[in-house]
């Protein structure tokens, strides 16, 4: 229970990071590239998470 509250608040601020800089430079190449990273390593930080907590079930 304490990671899933712990990890909807950190997505949700990285949400707003990334909401934050692509408003304010929309054209510029970088941020672009920053915010595709960023949702590049969220999606293997979570699929990692998930595979995980699944692994950690099944012992239990």
């Amino acid at each position: 229970m304490h990671l899933s509250t712990e990890g909807r608040c950190s997505t949700r601020l990285r949400r707003d990071i990334i909401q934050m800089l692509t408003n304010e430079q929309v054209g510029s190449v970088y941020s672009r590239v920053l915010v595709l990273s960023a949702m590049f390593c969220l999606t293997g930080f979570v699929a990692k998470l998930g595979h995980w907590s699944k692994y950690l079930s099944e012992l239990s």
